[in-house]
């Protein structure tokens, strides 16, 4: 947290891939919520979380998932690097 300069750097890194994954998601049919946080809130127009959730888990990719009512087809999906 001292320093500064990286932790501006960090910062605008989070927020640069933020932007490009909600980019990507929104253009093959994602609703992605407003985000200034490290990760993306989203949902898929047509396609159920549960089957979203259990194609990536089974590519070895994690993200959240909520057996709730209210949000049970929206992913939680933390953002890293660009790579």
């Amino acid at each position: 947290m001292e320093d500064r300069q990286w932790l501006k750097q960090a910062t605008q890194s989070v927020c640069d891939v933020r932007e490009a994954m909600g980019a990507g998601l929104e253009a093959v049919g994602f609703e992605v919520l407003p985000s200034q946080a490290n990760f993306i809130f989203t949902e898929h127009q047509s396609l159920g979380g549960k089957q979203i959730f259990d194609a990536l888990r089974a590519r070895d990719i994690l993200v959240r998932r909520w057996d709730k009512q209210r949000i049970e087809n929206w992913l939680r999906i933390s953002v890293g690097t660009m790579a």
